[in-house]
């Protein structure tokens, strides 16, 4: 009667290890007392985990579960001794949120973990280009002769990381007016339907019907319209036949 009922126990033992299986029940152990998802590695009660860090092949430079790299032309602009602008293409449509971090790219530790803070990019947003589609922020506390290892997220979906030296060398790299873009100092843009270009010293566009010059502050002279003059002392330049720029400096 014994042998009888210890049969019946394996079976019922087998029968639920069975059904169990089918069901994909919990698992009575967890670990450290808290609850664990084995296909992620993380506890369940952390809703978002902090991976920077933790990739060999990036060293402090991490990919989160929701984040992937990008490329948005980051720029530097140095201002004064202390401080920095930095730049990126925007991502539309707008307004778009994006998270700023910089640390001495000597120092260990997370990007992120150093300084940080939150942008909404809008139309209006101080420091943002529509024409350039560009954003502009400041960064300060910075030190000559040290290089910043700086990254941009969009939206937690994101990122781009880059490293500038703070070499204190060209404070200000538009000292003939214009905007920093990373790369060189922008003007202003043609109007649509129309081409921008260089003629005499001057920023000029090409009309809209006869005599027709859209652009505020622009007027015909007779054959095009006139825009402004090109600063003395600078390299003059058209991009994408619609933009005026000169080059920063050396």
């Amino acid at each position: 009667m014994n042998r009888i009922s210890s049969i019946h126990r394996c079976i019922s033992s087998i029968a639920a290890l069975s059904l169990c299986g089918a069901l994909g029940c919990e698992a009575e152990s967890n670990i450290d007392g808290e609850d664990y998802d084995a296909s992620t590695g993380i506890d369940s009660d952390t809703s978002e985990p902090d991976h920077e860090g933790s990739q060999a092949n990036e060293g402090d430079v991490a990919i989160e579960p929701d984040v992937v790299a990008a490329n948005w032309s980051l720029g530097w602009l140095e201002q004064g001794n202390t401080s920095a602008t930095l730049s990126w293409d925007v991502n539309y449509p707008l307004p778009e949120d994006y998270k700023v971090c910089w640390k001495n790219a000597s120092a260990g530790g997370s990007v992120c973990g150093a300084n940080s803070f939150d942008v909404e990019v809008m139309w209006n947003s101080l420091g943002y280009s529509p024409s350039a589609g560009i954003m502009g922020v400041s960064l300060n506390g910075l030190v000559c002769g040290q290089s910043y290892k700086v990254r941009v997220k969009r939206s937690r979906t994101s990122y781009d990381t880059e490293t500038f030296l703070m070499d204190c060398g060209c404070s200000d790299p538009c000292p003939s007016g214009g905007w920093y873009d990373g790369e060189n100092c922008y003007m202003g843009s043609a109007p649509s339907g129309t081409q921008a270009f260089i003629w005499g010293g001057n920023y000029y566009c090409t009309p809209i019907g006869t005599n027709s010059c859209p652009l505020p502050g622009s007027y015909y002279d007779g054959a095009n319209c006139f825009v402004m003059s090109v600063p003395a002392g600078v390299n003059p330049f058209i991009s994408a036949g619609q933009h005026w720029y000169y080059s920063d400096c050396p």
